[in-house]
């Protein structure tokens, strides 16, 4: 229902794609290309030109790319190089937490350990090496 007060300006487009064209010489002998016919009346009628077809046309940066061209290189480098620095940060941020949970789980003193939640979970033997070697691994993915 919201559309229906723009129905009519919508109809009128089409119109106004297919009005007439004209070509006259004014009487300064200049062409002349105009929606209205001149005073005189002599004028040639030009047809308008074919629409678009309907075949999608690649986009210029596929155009490109298929020539071999390089195309928003800059952009793409840019971005790149980023995501390289957002990589290495996580990267040392994961071996920092790597190397805390290793020594957490390396000091024999430590026989509690905190959750999320708050609240203690006393470490047994078994969990503490568990912790120890999932810490070595991460150290040895993030660290080196």
């Amino acid at each position: 229902m919201r559309l229906f007060p723009l129905l009519p300006v919508l109809l009128m487009f089409p119109a106004l794609a297919s009005a007439a064209m004209y070509k006259y010489t004014d009487d300064k002998g200049r062409v002349v290309y105009s929606e209205r016919p001149p005073p005189s009346g002599e004028a040639q009628l030009i047809k308008p030109p074919p629409p678009p077809a309907s075949s999608p046309q690649p986009a210029a940066g596929a155009t490109a790319q298929a020539q071999g061209e390089d195309t928003n290189s800059g952009v793409e480098d840019d971005e790149a190089a980023r995501r390289r620095a957002e990589s290495r940060r996580i990267k040392t941020e994961n071996c920092a937490k790597a190397r805390k949970m290793l020594q957490m789980y390396s000091n024999p003193q430590n026989r509690l350990l905190k959750r999320p939640d708050g609240s203690y979970e006393r470490v047994t033997d078994e969990r503490r090496q568990q912790g120890i070697d999932s810490a070595r691994r991460s150290i040895q993915e993030f660290c080196d």
